[in-house]
């Protein structure tokens, strides 16, 4: 089955005949390597993305690297949560962030934002979508800010 000549699942795993490493490409891509909307893969890229090394918007992995969301080991994200994190928000052991929640460093708007993040998830789904909508103007109104 395929979604715009795009495989709906693809899963690879070790070499082809020639020798060449396997990639995963489809919606939903699983194998050592994968690209895909959903990737789950030792070395991944994709909308949403669990691996070892995760490239995306939202991801987790050791590496994580993601647009919105990374979580993981060492995060870089809008929002990062890991050991050793990089990001506008960033809860972790370590970081480099404009709002940090760490041993080190705790800013009150970082706290403010999990914590919301955290009721956010006890809610219903209208009020959900009616947060992440307000979060998401308020992250992107911040970031274009930052750049003027």
């Amino acid at each position: 089955m395929a979604f715009f000549g795009i495989p709906l699942v693809c899963i690879a795993f070790g070499t082809d005949e020639a020798g060449r490493i396997r990639v995963a490409r489809g919606i939903i891509a699983i194998g050592q390597f994968a690209v895909g909307v959903i990737s789950v893969a030792q070395f991944g890229i994709g909308i949403m993305c669990l691996g070892q090394v995760a490239l995306g918007v939202a991801v987790a992995g050791q590496l994580a690297i993601g647009l919105l969301t990374g979580f993981g080991q060492m995060a870089v994200g809008t929002f990062a949560v890991g050991q050793l994190v990089v990001g506008v928000y960033a809860r972790g052991q370590y970081g480099w962030a404009e709002y940090l929640w760490s041993p080190g460093r705790t800013d009150m708007e970082a706290v403010a934002m999990f914590e919301a993040i955290a009721w956010l998830f006890q809610q219903d789904i209208l009020t959900i979508v009616d947060e992440l909508w307000f979060m998401t103007k308020t992250v992107v109104l911040r970031l274009f800010s930052v750049f003027e």
